[in-house]
């Protein structure tokens, strides 16, 4: 999966991107609306990769991805997760501080709907979203979200606004 946006390039997650990934992992806003994930060490992040992000590409054939500027520097990242505990393939971003406000997640967004639709095939994609985070219910609302309920995942105690698009 490799996207080429205006000004960002998708490409997939390697195990070379732990230390940016454990960086934007630990960033207070990272907390604040993703959750805290716990992962502290580089070790911690290698292992969170391969298992929760590398292997489930492979087998989906569809993933995160790191989103980089046209230089190759990380800014944060992008894709398509499924998750046993939701009926649709969801869309998911974060980007770092220093990236944040410029329009970046709804351009990569944009690009991971057109590969949702015209290379995996699917038919409908949700997104899920703390309802406090109002900059990412916009992002999902510009690429043609409409929230459509709220949901607990498992494990989780925060209820989640639930959004779908037809694709």
């Amino acid at each position: 999966m490799v996207i080429q946006t205006e000004r960002l390039r998708l490409r997939p997650m390697t195990l070379e991107d732990a230390p940016f990934m454990l960086k934007l992992l630990n960033e207070p806003i990272y907390h604040q609306n993703i959750g805290d994930r716990g992962v502290r060490t580089l070790e911690q992040c290698k292992t969170s990769l391969q298992d929760q992000v590398i292997g489930p590409a492979l087998r989906n054939g569809f993933g995160l991805c790191i989103a980089e500027l046209k230089d190759h520097t990380p800014v944060g990242f992008c894709g398509l997760i499924r998750r046993d505990s939701l009926p649709d393939v969801d869309i998911g971003f974060a980007f770092n501080a220093e990236s944040r406000g410029k329009g970046y997640a709804s351009e990569v967004a944009h690009g991971v709907v057109d590969y949702a639709r015209n290379v995996a095939g699917l038919k409908r994609l949700a997104g899920i979203v703390d309802p406090r985070n109002q900059a990412s219910i916009k992002v999902l609302e510009k690429i043609g979200m409409k929230q459509s309920g709220r949901i607990t995942l498992p494990g989780e105690t925060i209820e989640l606004l639930y959004f779908v698009r037809d694709l």
